[in-house]
C-alpha cells in the first residue's frame, strides 16, 4: 500500500481499557521525596552517569507500565477492502 492512499477497511476488534489516573502510591511518593532533598540531589550530580541511570530505568519502567486506551483492529482481506483505487476500476 502506499502512504496518503485513502483506503477502505473492516473493524475486526476493538479493546479499551479504563487508563483513568490513580492517585500516587506510597512507595513511589516516598521515592519522590528523597529524590528532591538537597543532599540526594548534590550526590547525583558527583556521581557521573551512575545516578542518572537509575532515574532512566525509572522513566523506562512508566513508559513500559503504559497502556493504549483505545485500541481498534481492522483488515483489509476481503472484497472490496484496500486502497480505493484499486476497486474504482474493477
Amino acid at each position: 500500500m502506499d502512504p496518503g492512499k485513502e483506503i477502505r477497511f473492516r473493524v475486526t476488534a476493538e479493546s479499551f481499557v479504563d487508563t483513568s489516573p490513580t492517585g500516587p502510591s506510597s512507595s513511589s511518593s516516598s521515592s519522590s521525596a528523597a529524590a528532591s532533598t538537597p543532599g540526594s540531589a548534590k550526590e547525583g550530580e558527583g556521581g557521573g552517569g551512575g545516578g542518572g541511570g537509575a532515574a532512566g530505568d525509572t522513566a523506562g519502567q512508566q513508559q513500559e507500565e503504559k497502556k493504549i486506551p483505545y485500541l481498534i483492529y481492522g483488515s483489509v482481506n476481503d472484497q472490496g477492502l484496500g486502497v480505493v483505487e484499486w476497486w474504482e476500476n474493477a
